[in-house]
């Protein structure tokens, strides 16, 4: 049996481990599952903060407060007009440790905000300045990030803001990444007549080497030569990204890429989140670029 050198992380990126694996031991984020804004998408853009906050209009106006809508009062906002999704990778203080975070805001148009002054009400937190995550790292395709969730690893929700500082919001838990990736698959994976119409599901403790369980680990601590599972995009269908099911083989090395779908959390038999993935097979030529993709990021398996 041939066997490959391990495959890894790309030896030249530069992410903060010490810092990730602090805030995973807090709860503040679960490091296994990480989430992605694939750059130019949706016309994401990185931008440096004095460019954020020289793009940023601030509107006063009489409005509702929240959940009380017999009075109103004076509120400033800052809303960006840009035709485009800024990104800022800023610097902040949390529990003590200086984080690269995520800070951006959601374009509005000039008629939501007439709207939002005629009829006197706060338009939605995304539409203000805010903290969505915690930054990984970028690469030339991707913003890789992790939603803010403090507390509970296995809690999701919708958006809790908290503050960050004295001018700065943040979000808990905006999004679960099972959502992220089915949203993913629904944006990426193309109609038309397919002979998989449903995802397929496999349980990684029977789907393992060697009957052993497959921990579910990021792609930072992704290791082929050992029983562990990932999600990472390649633009295997196109140019939008889809998310890769891969995992290790300790007997050879060689990584697999299962297909392209989505981790599945909880439930009555799952004790842990994440034993189980949702998939679509990859036709021939969509494994190609799928390989050619993890090869680009994680560099090219040589026989030991």
């Amino acid at each position: 049996m041939t066997r490959f050198k391990s495959f890894t992380i790309h030896p030249n990126s530069k992410i903060n481990l010490e810092v990730l694996y602090r805030l995973g031991a807090s709860n503040v984020i679960d490091k296994r599952h990480v989430i992605w804004w694939q750059l130019g998408h949706e016309g994401r853009k990185i931008i440096t903060e004095d460019e954020f906050n020289e793009g940023l209009t601030r509107i006063t106006y009489k409005c509702h407060q929240d959940h009380n809508f017999n009075t109103t009062e004076k509120r400033t906002f800052d809303f960006w007009r840009g035709n485009y999704v800024p990104i800022v990778i800023k610097e902040v203080d949390l529990l003590g440790l200086k984080i690269k975070s995520l800070l951006t805001i959601k374009p509005v148009t000039d008629m939501a905000i007439e709207m939002a002054i005629e009829l006197q009400y706060p338009l939605d937190e995304n539409t203000h300045p805010h903290i969505r995550g915690i930054v990984i790292e970028s690469t030339r395709d991707f913003l890789f990030w992790y939603p803010i969730m403090y507390g509970n690893p296995s809690y999701y929700s919708g958006a809790v803001t908290f503050m960050i500082g004295n001018d700065k919001v943040g979000f808990i838990s905006p999004v679960h990444p099972t959502q992220f990736y089915q949203n993913q698959m629904r944006m990426g994976w193309s109609g038309g007549r397919r002979a998989q119409k449903r995802a397929k599901t496999v349980e990684f403790g029977c789907y393992a080497v060697s009957g052993e369980v497959a921990k579910i680990v990021p792609y930072y601590e992704f290791d082929s030569s050992r029983n562990v599972v990932m999600v990472y995009p390649a633009k295997a269908n196109g140019d939008f990204a889809l998310p890769l099911i891969v995992r290790g083989n300790p007997k050879t090395c060689m990584p697999l890429i299962i297909g392209a779908g989505y981790l599945l959390f909880g439930g009555e038999k799952r004790r842990e989140q994440g034993e189980a993935a949702g998939y679509w097979e990859l036709s021939d030529a969509q494994m190609k670029k799928a390989k050619s993709a993890l090869i680009e990021s994680f560099g090219r398996l040589k026989r030991s």
